[in-house]
């Protein structure tokens, strides 16, 4: 599958629909609702989550206003996927600090190593020695549709509750000895849609590209450290 291209992402400011405070018809200030819930926001979420980002590059960091409890709700998946983020992703400048973050993380605790790659199997590939492992997919997805929600949330000011996710790497036994599998036509027209990248204040490590004609149609690419991609879309067959 093709690699997004490296886009020229200008710095931004922080959009209106972000700050706690709207302005009502009457010109009198109105609390900003969560991204996620609806309920009064207290906070601001950031998306995606602060941690996946080295120190040196969280300015101009996204953020939705938030509750407390969709601040803090998915912390533990938030840890877990930032593990499988790094352990499938190219080990460059840009993943690097984070990675060596995620290690001293691991020599405190652990069991991050057992929870996370519980089931770590040495295998080989076209001669080429590798490690195969289970992923926790609703937990991998919890963080990414709440990722796709509030860049939803940003750009249109419009809670979506259901996404579908789509990681190509995680479905790759196949296509890594260079065979077709049954999700390479999702891959092909996942790859091939008109993305329009947004500004990002460190597209080194995160950037987004949004496809499609109306909100309710929108498809997202998500790139990770110029590397890791995972695609997003609106659940059709719920509501809001």
């Amino acid at each position: 599958m093709a690699r997004a291209a490296n886009p020229v992402l200008a710095s931004h400011e922080e959009p209106p629909s972000a700050k706690m405070f709207d302005m009502a018809d009457s010109g009198k200030p109105t609390r900003k609702l969560c991204y996620a819930c609806g309920r009064v926001a207290t906070t601001k979420e950031h998306v995606p989550p602060q941690c996946l980002f080295p120190t040196g590059y969280r300015s101009q960091l996204v953020t939705v206003p938030s509750c407390a409890e969709h601040n803090n709700a998915n912390s533990k998946d938030v840890e877990y996927a930032r593990g499988i983020l790094l352990s499938l992703a190219q080990l460059g400048p840009n993943s690097k600090p984070v990675f060596d973050a995620m290690m001293r993380s691991i020599d405190r605790r652990p069991h991050i190593v057992s929870t996370t790659f519980r089931d770590l199997q040495p295998i080989e590939i076209e001669g080429h020695q590798t490690a195969a492992f289970s992923v926790d997919l609703p937990r991998f997805d919890r963080v990414i549709t709440a990722i796709a929600r509030g860049i939803h949330y940003r750009a249109f000011n419009e809670k979506r509750r259901d996404w579908d996710v789509f990681c190509p790497h995680f479905y790759q036994s196949e296509s890594a000895a260079s065979k077709r599998d049954s999700y390479d036509p999702l891959r092909e027209v996942a790859a091939i849609q008109k993305y329009v990248y947004a500004p990002s204040g460190a597209p080194e490590v995160f950037c987004y590209g949004r496809a499609g004609e109306s909100p309710a149609r929108s498809v997202y690419q998500f790139v990770f450290y110029d590397a890791m991609i995972v695609f997003a879309w609106p659940y059709a067959r719920h509501g809001r």
